[in-house]
């Protein structure tokens, strides 16, 4: 009778035995391992998941809630510098009065009204997005090239005082020309009639 207690006790004794050591033992091991692991996993992947579009993003729409005209204007400067950000407009806003079935030519400017961020896979490729502290105007919107580069919620007759970014225009550069390639979207607020 003893014999068989004792040998389903000595199972049950290895088999917990079992259970609680490799337990303990892997607790050490994987110690080093996510040391090792989690450092090259997060790079490979913060560059895809976290591209400089992103940070821009992030940083414009807290600058954007900055109520101090001249503090947000500062914000976005020191934002744009630290992005390395490019500048253009377009350049044949009276030809388009003129025929306003022209096309909109958009160059390299430093005073320019679109900020370009690069994409960072080594392209030409450029996410873009307007000029936050310039009120969106009919002109700005007909001739400016505004329409042609972002969906929007403007109204023929109102200027917008402040805009919030959906998404990014997608331009390429070429020389000191820009193309579009994709429209971004924004949406106005703080109308007031023209």
């Amino acid at each position: 009778d003893p014999d068989p207690e004792a040998v389903v006790e000595a199972a049950s004794g290895a088999i917990g035995g079992d259970a609680e050591e490799p337990t303990p033992s892997p607790g050490p091991e994987p110690g080093p391992e996510p040391q090792v692991e989690p450092e090259p996993e997060p790079e490979p992947e913060s560059e895809p998941e976290s591209p400089p579009i992103v940070r821009f993003l992030e940083a414009y729409s807290e600058a954007n809630d900055i109520e101090d005209p001249a503090l947000q204007k500062a914000r976005f400067a020191s934002l744009l510098a630290e992005f390395s950000s490019k500048r253009f407009t377009c350049t044949n806003p009276e030809a388009r009065k003129t025929n306003p079935n022209a096309p909109p030519t958009f160059e390299t400017r430093d005073e320019g009204d679109f900020w370009a961020v690069e994409k960072g896979d080594g392209s030409d490729d450029y996410y873009v997005i307007p000029d936050p502290t310039l009120p969106y105007s009919e002109e700005r919107h007909r001739f400016c090239g505004m329409k042609e580069a972002f969906a929007s919620n403007y109204q023929e007759g109102k200027t917008y005082t402040h805009m919030e970014i959906e998404a990014p225009a997608r331009f390429s550069l070429m020389g000191s020309l820009w193309a579009p390639q994709r429209p971004g979207k924004i949406v106005l607020s703080g109308e007031q009639d023209a």
